[in-house]
């Protein structure tokens, strides 16, 4: 997926910015070294934690991690590149939250958990009466 995504936007990259891959190869050395902090903190360290997080919680509880990139990328635009956030970014991210915490499963797991333990109590006295 990574792969194709990756050659996807060359390709986007090409058409929109032909002189995009020639500039690059004059780039200093320290955008060189952005990329590759990204390519590792962003890439390797956080699909390691992703797949991590799956196996320690469940899939629908670590959709919320893999859907959330849109919001870490916002955040990185921002902090490496001094991209302005916009409302437009905000009200984008107010309609993801909440999809990803429906969509996913994660607010009716919680639900139901909460429900079980407030039910614990009750079943513990009705056992303790008898």
């Amino acid at each position: 997926m990574l792969v194709f995504g990756g050659i996807i936007l060359a390709i986007i990259g090409l058409i929109s910015e032909p002189l995009a891959f020639t500039n690059l190869l004059d780039a200093p050395s320290s955008l060189w070294i952005l990329f590759l902090a990204s390519a590792i903190l962003a890439t390797a360290i956080g699909q390691m934690g992703y797949n991590y997080a799956i196996s320690k919680i469940g899939p629908a509880e670590a959709a919320i991690f893999l859907n959330l990139n849109t919001f870490f990328a916002l955040v990185g635009s921002a902090l490496f590149l001094g991209e302005q956030i916009t409302v437009y970014h905000w009200v984008g991210l107010v309609f993801i939250i909440p999809g990803v915490l429906l969509g996913s499963g994660a607010i009716e797991s919680l639900l139901r958990k909460r429900r079980t333990e407030k039910m614990k109590p009750i079943k513990e006295k009705n056992v303790a009466n008898k």
